[in-house]
């Protein structure tokens, strides 16, 4: 039988079998051929069969040949091909049932369902210095792998324009590779995103290049950022960044509304984003329903299908700028030397970097290798250059019992269980009974309540550090206070004060080491909040007590797992990043909280007098970032512990 006259027969049965269903169609709005049941609710035409009468619905049956005869009739017409959408045959040469999707017929059997699209882009972020050389790891070749026909590029530029010199194809199929150049001068910090499609799947290349010794944007007036992220080895689940609109205030205000874009500019193979809001329903209160130490976190908090490209606008109607952070995998264990990514925040003509750490390993923030950029040397010592713990240190029992001495039981010092947290103030050292290398809390606002003795309070050994470690070292096992300078004897302010080269502290943290007391250098650190699962979580809340307390600072003000904003400081060479959190302190003479969530102090192992010690100071109002500073030994302040040996 020839295919004109088969297609009439079956064009002649159909339009039966169709006049017969809507003849019945106007009287019944729903029909069910087979039985006199009413079809269900959610059906139009149901088809019933019956033990005497049962059957199945028999599509037509086309060859090759006959199918594509009916793809020429409605292909002439590109409103009749859209139209088709949905028939069906039955392919007597395949043996499957296929269906015409509105550009081909698509097969219903499984194993020769069309491929799922493939769109893959590699590397997903680039950096340049101002000279136009490349700084991230991976090479500024893209390669673009998919299993579609072809695919097409666009440049769109976030700051600046025309600053890519290299030709950027607009299309292009799978494997072919393009090169990214850019101008050289940059004085001020430059974005673009490349933007990929194929298959209805799109994909984002970010291109940042940053000018010499480029430091944030300064926060407009009455708004908090978020500075830097942080998980443990095996965490990927979600961290909140959410920057508040100033309220009441219209200049403040315009400081910060408009369009916002949060690009991965390092780290896109390992760091996601997205804008999907959190399932938590109790987030953004004292008790949220999880944090990021939780079992299942990961999982039930997961951000899946993200991007390394997020945007949206803040103004009255979106007063906040919202996104998730997660990470695509972990590290193989908690000794794991921890990775560092970062993501470009961009608002108005507000930029900020927001530094990703993954791991809890002890880290080098510089390595004895690392540039200097200017100061009073110019190289950092052998040895010096120390990893830090990213938590504060604290203890199991607060105020009732002293702290074992390096971790002894049964009251050994211990770290916070995130890094925002203040974990709790020692002094520089106690020889009193009942006060030595005690662990008071740092939320209770006067010393009289925690039944501080002040005579007792303030009273030290006059001794140096040497003399003193082996009854007064509050770090865990292996780990120790950091020095800053000699620690066999004092080291007075006006003999200079600490050296560089002899001090850990300073070498270890800071871009430009200095030598003397309250050098300030914020060249490398930023003042904020931290995303680490818990902070990010809560409600935001002003420090305890009215002695110079931080605002919109704090987090859990009433317990031991209080936490402030603080200060992040960053390796621009690797991107590695420290947070410090501004947990303030206990005054030296009756032990009262001053500064919570306003300052932050930690000591060292450096002793400045028989009276005096040295410590690091930061806080973000000045800003200030103290290279160390001296004050009286019964000061209750952090302590941030460094290994006591170089890995």
């Amino acid at each position: 039988m020839n295919t004109n006259k088969k297609l009439s027969i079956i064009n002649y049965q159909l339009s039966i079998f169709l006049i017969a269903v809507f003849f019945v169609l106007p009287l019944k709005a729903q029909v069910n051929i087979g039985s006199v049941e009413d079809p269900h609710q959610f059906s139009i035409l149901e088809l019933t069969t019956t033990k005497d009468n049962n059957g199945g619905l028999r599509m037509p049956q086309l060859d090759n040949d006959e199918r594509n005869a009916v793809q020429a009739k409605f292909n002439e017409n590109t409103a009749t091909a859209e139209a088709a959408k949905g028939l069906i045959i039955y392919n007597t040469e395949t043996g499957c049932l296929e269906f015409w999707n509105g550009k081909e017929w698509i097969s219903l059997c499984s194993n020769i369902l069309p491929p799922t699209p493939v769109l893959e882009v590699y590397p997903a972020s680039i950096t340049f210095d101002s000279n136009g050389s490349i700084t991230s790891s991976a090479a500024n070749i893209e390669t673009v792998t998919t299993n579609q026909t072809n695919w097409t590029a666009t440049i769109t530029y976030n700051q600046g324009s025309g600053w890519i010199t290299s030709f950027i194809p607009t299309s292009g199929t799978d494997g072919q590779q393009f090169t990214v150049k850019v101008a050289d001068g940059a004085t001020t910090v430059r974005t673009a995103t490349i933007t990929i499609t194929a298959g209805g799947l799109t994909r984002y290349v970010t291109v940042a290049q940053f000018p010499d010794n480029y430091q944030d944007s300064s926060a407009p007036t009455n708004f908090f950022p978020y500075v830097g992220a942080f998980w443990r080895y095996n965490q990927t689940g979600e961290r909140l960044i959410r920057d508040v609109r100033p309220t009441g205030n219209a200049t403040q205000q315009a400081a910060v509304d408009g369009a916002w874009t949060a690009a991965v500019i390092s780290g896109a193979d390992w760091i996601t984003l997205d804008t999907v809001m959190t399932s938590d329903n109790q987030i953004w209160t004292d008790t949220p329903k999880n944090s990021g130490n939780d079992e299942g976190f990961d999982t039930k908090y997961a951000v899946v299908n993200g991007s390394n490209m997020v945007s949206g606008t803040m103004n009255v109607t979106t007063p906040q700028i919202y996104f998730r952070i997660g990470l695509k995998d972990t590290l193989a264990s908690a000794d794991a030397a921890p990775r560092y990514g970062m993501v470009l925040l961009t608002n108005n003509n507000y930029t900020q970097r927001i530094w990703i750490r993954q791991g809890e390993a002890a880290d080098y923030l510089f390595r004895s290798d690392d540039p200097v950029l200017g100061g009073k040397i110019t190289t950092r010592t052998a040895n010096q250059c120390r990893q830090f713990s990213p938590y504060n240190l604290t203890a199991a029992t607060l105020g009732t019992m002293s702290v074992g001495i390096n971790g002894a039981s049964p009251n050994p010092g211990i770290w916070t269980a995130y890094p925002s947290q203040a974990g709790a103030f020692f002094q520089w050292a106690n020889d009193n009974t009942g006060y030595t290398r005690y662990a008071w809390d740092s939320y209770t606002v006067t010393g009289t309540t925690l039944g501080i003795d002040a005579n007792l309070w303030n009273a030290y050994p006059s001794t140096y550090w040497d003399a003193l470690k082996d009854t007064h070292e509050t770090c865990p096992s292996g780990y120790r206070r950091p020095t800053d300078g000699l620690t066999t004897g004092d080291i007075t302010a006006n003999a200079g004060g600490p050296t560089i080269t002899s001090s850990e502290a300073r070498q270890s943290l800071y871009l430009t080491p200095q030598s003397q007391s309250g050098i300030n250098d914020v060249s490398n650190s930023v003042w904020g909040y931290y995303a680490d699962g818990f902070f990010d979580r809560r409600q935001i809340k002003n420090g305890p007590g009215s002695n110079n307390s931080g605002t919109n600072s704090s987090v859990s003000t009433g317990n031991n797992q209080i936490a402030h904003i603080g200060r992040l400081y960053y390796n621009p060479y690797n991107n590695a990043s420290l947070f410090f959190p501004a947990a303030g302190s206990r005054s030296y003479n009756n032990g009262s909280l001053a500064d919570a969530g306003k300052n932050g102090y930690y000591w060292s192992s450096t002793s400045s007098s028989p009276s005096g010690a040295w410590y690091q100071a930061l806080n973000g109002t000045i800003p200030l970032a103290n290279q160390s500073y001296i004050d009286y030994r019964s000061w209750g302040y952090s302590i941030r512990c460094v290994k006591n040996s170089n890995n």
